[in-house]
């Protein structure tokens, strides 16, 4: 993740903040590097079909909407280009703008589960919204989690078989002061059956 490019203001923000389901109102989670990389996760899942082209998008009203559009997924591409600019419309494959919607819909849905997942993670009892946010990236903490990697030799302890890519508490009674035999790496297949109500980074 170092050595990706940094994320753009409008991606931290997007990154970051997220309407609490209980109070209705925003609320900004910790930038952890765990939700740093599902973020990236999410992001690298667009659109990547190779056949993007014109197509003449369906309005309730008037001439179709000419644009660049997906007719995999749905994705739209850009603004809406003028008639004049493109010639013969009966060439044009026809889309909707409910492929649009729905595109739209089921990115926002994805990104909103991520978010929401690490707000249940990071407002949990032991956890602590900014405390915790802060000692996952602590000098203390990036050493305790190296040992616990290095002794499991970088295998996860919970299957045997796959990379060991995060560190689990067995329990909070000691959070902040843990030892290490209160820590287990695992992968995250095995870390989300521990967590079956979200799937989280180092917890």
């Amino acid at each position: 993740m170092r050595n990706d490019p940094e994320l753009t203001e409008h991606e931290l923000f997007q990154m970051l903040w997220v309407t609490n389901p209980k109070t209705k109102r925003p609320a900004k989670l910790v930038h952890t590097d765990e939700l740093e990389a599902e973020y990236r996760e999410w992001l690298a899942g667009d659109c990547s079909h190779p056949n993007k082209q014109l197509m003449a998008i369906a309005v309730r009203l008037g001439k179709p909407q000419i644009r660049e559009q997906c007719p995999d997924c749905g994705k739209p591409f850009g603004s809406a280009i003028p008639h004049s600019s493109v010639g013969d419309l009966s060439k044009l494959m026809n889309g909707t703008a409910d492929d649009q919607y729905e595109y739209d819909r089921n990115r926002k849905a994805s990104i909103d589960a991520i978010k929401l997942r690490h707000l249940a993670l990071q407002t949990k009892p032991g956890w602590g919204t900014s405390e915790y946010g802060e000692y996952l990236k602590s000098p203390e903490w990036q050493r305790k989690r190296l040992a616990v990697l290095r002794r499991a030799n970088g295998i996860c302890e919970g299957c045997g078989q796959n990379d060991a890519t995060v560190v689990h508490h067995h329990h909070y009674n000691s959070i902040y002061d843990e030892w290490l035999w209160d820590l287990a790496a695992l992968c995250r297949p095995c870390h989300s059956k521990c967590h079956p109500e979200h799937r989280t980074g180092d917890d």
